[in-house]
């Protein structure tokens, strides 16, 4: 009886160890390492191929992401835009850029009592051959005037004043129409749809300046 116990478990043993090596896998039909890693790899068809895509660009609510800026505006402006803002979109999504915008001066000769003698004087200038001579149109206290040039630096429009005033050209003179000063726009780099949505509604509070795609500088 005893002899006939251990007789059994030592086949029994032994099978177990037969099967764990696999050598009984197609008569059982069951493996011995299931669903396991090692098993998943030996059943690959040319694992070395595979290749892992980088996710795209996109935000967790779907569709691309956009980068988007408004502007620009001034320093005066940029408090009132950046309050519009606020309302919609949460500060740590959005950044204020900041540039220096230069001066701007003319050579001015007017203001003429009238467009008639305004535009006799320029007929004049150019029998002169002054090559530059344009209706000042956009600047109401000096409409009936001409620009004889337009300057970003204060010292270019003296050296040009000075080559007039040798030229038998002396009445005109320099006129700053813009100040030296900084522009600012506001920039979302990464607006997902929703930000994109809820940026349109702000497009009549921002005016002609409202958000667009950014501009490649």
């Amino acid at each position: 009886m005893l002899r006939g116990l251990v007789l059994f478990l030592l086949i029994a043993n032994l099978a177990f160890f037969t099967w764990t090596q696999g050598h009984l896998t197609r008569v059982l039909g069951i493996d011995p390492l299931g669903d396991r890693e090692p098993g998943r790899v030996q059943q690959q068809v040319h694992p070395e191929a595979v290749q892992i895509q980088p996710q795209s660009p996109s935000s967790d609510q779907g569709g691309p992401l956009a980068c988007l800026e408004a502007g620009p505006f001034s320093t005066a402006e940029l408090e009132q835009a950046v309050t519009i803002l606020k309302t919609s979109i949460d500060s740590h999504q959005w950044t204020v850029q900041t540039r220096d915008i230069p001066g701007r001066w003319i050579l001015y000769m007017g203001r003429y009592p009238s467009r008639e003698v305004m535009l006799r004087k320029a007929e004049e200038l150019r029998r002169l051959d002054v090559t530059q001579v344009d209706e000042v149109r956009d600047i109401p206290e000096l409409i009936f005037g001409l620009s004889l040039g337009d300057f970003q630096r204060l010292e270019a429009a003296e050296d040009a004043l000075m080559h007039f005033n040798t030229n038998r050209v002396r009445s005109a003179r320099i006129v700053q129409i813009l100040p030296p000063g900084l522009a600012h726009t506001l920039r979302i780099t990464a607006a997902d749809a929703a930000i994109q949505t809820r940026i349109t509604a702000l497009r009549m509070a921002l005016g002609a300046r409202a958000f667009q795609a950014c501009k490649t500088r």
